[in-house]
């Protein structure tokens, strides 16, 4: 005899399209606009990028299997850690992300009576910039050794905080560390120089727009391409030959080992 339990209820249209909303936002989207701002950063600050990949590659033992990630060795990577936090503190993806709405009204000295009903939001980006939170160093200088230093819990609240911090946030971290480390164990990133941009300010779900950059890769012998390129309409004599001025070898070395094969996007 089957027995199935019984149906409390179904979900409304509205609460389908709000769980499709939150799972590609807070699951896909945002992990997605954050590894966009992270590459950016790395194109425009060359000098953080080399140091971060040697501090990635001092964590690998090179008679051992470079594939082998865990947990345990991405963890122990400090700097890969501070690059990143540094980073989505000056570009904090949900920007909103702590918003309370008042269930009763209530007096705030010097800033007067909050109605009920009024929506609260927690000014991310005062927080992110303030110099008395994130000093001695200037708070819009890229810096990831700031977090070296202990600071106030609330400074940075790139994922909320309190008890509805985001419950991705963790594994967002691992997710982003793990792309970088296999990302840059074998590219290095290159800015075009083609209107490049300063992105300080609001930073909304969209992707950097003419902001090109080229993949170049950081031993050849491990590329299954040896560059690529945002950009499409280039040949790929065009673009061997562009990527190969910007590695770190000599471009004649590059070019005699480039298999005459064409990039398809």
């Amino acid at each position: 005899m089957d027995i199935e339990a019984p149906l409390v209820r179904q979900l409304t249209q509205h609460e389908i399209v709000a769980n499709i909303y939150l799972f590609m936002v807070a699951g896909y989207e945002t992990t997605s606009a954050a590894l966009a701002y992270i590459t950016y950063v790395l194109a425009t600050h060359p000098n953080e990028q080399r140091k971060l990949q040697e501090h990635i590659d001092a964590h690998f033992d090179h008679n051992v299997d470079q594939d082998m990630l865990s947990y345990e060795l991405i963890s122990k990577m400090e700097y890969l850690d501070m690059f990143i936090r540094e980073t989505l503190r000056m570009y904090p993806i949900t920007e909103s992300v702590i918003n309370r709405q008042s269930s009763e009204e209530f007096h705030i000295e010097n800033v007067g009576t909050i109605p009920v009903g009024t929506i609260i939001l927690a000014d991310i980006y005062t927080l992110h910039f303030n110099s008395d939170l994130w000093g001695p160093v200037d708070p819009h200088t890229f810096y990831p050794e700031r977090f070296a230093t202990k600071r106030h819990p609330l400074a940075w609240i790139p994922f909320g905080a309190g008890p509805r911090t985001c419950v991705g946030m963790r594994f967002a971290l691992m997710e982003i560390k793990e792309l970088l480390v296999r990302l840059l164990k074998v590219y290095s990133i290159v800015d075009c120089g083609e209107s490049t941009q300063n992105k300080n300010g609001d930073v909304e779900h969209f992707d950097i727009q003419n902001n090109h950059i080229i993949l170049n890769p950081t031993d050849p012998k491990n590329c299954l391409y040896d560059a690529i390129s945002a950009q499409t309409n280039m040949s790929s004599n065009e673009l061997r030959q562009r990527a190969a001025n910007h590695m770190r070898h000599n471009a004649d070395y590059y070019l005699k080992m480039m298999p005459a094969y064409e990039i398809l996007v």
